[in-house]
């Protein structure tokens, strides 16, 4: 029933993190697996939810533990990560 549950959601193109959080998997490894399943391709049912724009925010975490030299060293971050 779960993998009927889980390849429809695909089918129905539902964020694949979401059913991995969904269906309580620790790695994506195992929810790719539904793919193989679905009748769909995974790419094409995501095109509906992009906005027609030439560019986009990306939102991150990192350890908490981390704060102090991201604080002083932001610039160098930064630059490290675009």
């Amino acid at each position: 029933m779960r993998h009927s549950y889980a390849t429809h959601l695909m089918e129905d193109g539902v964020n694949i993190f979401f059913i991995q959080r969904l269906l309580g998997h620790s790695t994506l490894v195992t929810t790719m697996r539904y793919l193989r399943i679905a009748h769909t391709d995974p790419h094409e049912n995501q095109k509906i939810n992009l906005l027609n724009v030439r560019y986009f925010h990306v939102v991150f975490t990192l350890p908490q533990e981390l704060n102090p030299i991201i604080y002083q060293k932001q610039k160098s971050l930064y630059n490290l990560m675009f």
